[in-house]
């Protein structure tokens, strides 16, 4: 019966550091999709400067 305890627990944990790990990947993935579809479309219209 402890081991099943023990091994609940360590897929507990290992699913805990996974979901800790993906959501600020998660995160900055979406950020660098938005920048880089920011970036595309400066790119494409280019800002005229007032210089």
């Amino acid at each position: 019966m402890s081991s099943l305890l023990r091994v609940q627990g360590r897929i507990g944990q290992r699913t805990l550091l996974l979901t800790t790990a993906a959501v600020p990947l998660t995160g900055w993935a979406v950020h660098a999709v938005a920048l880089h579809k920011r970036l595309a479309a400066t790119k494409r219209f280019p800002v005229k400067s007032p210089c």
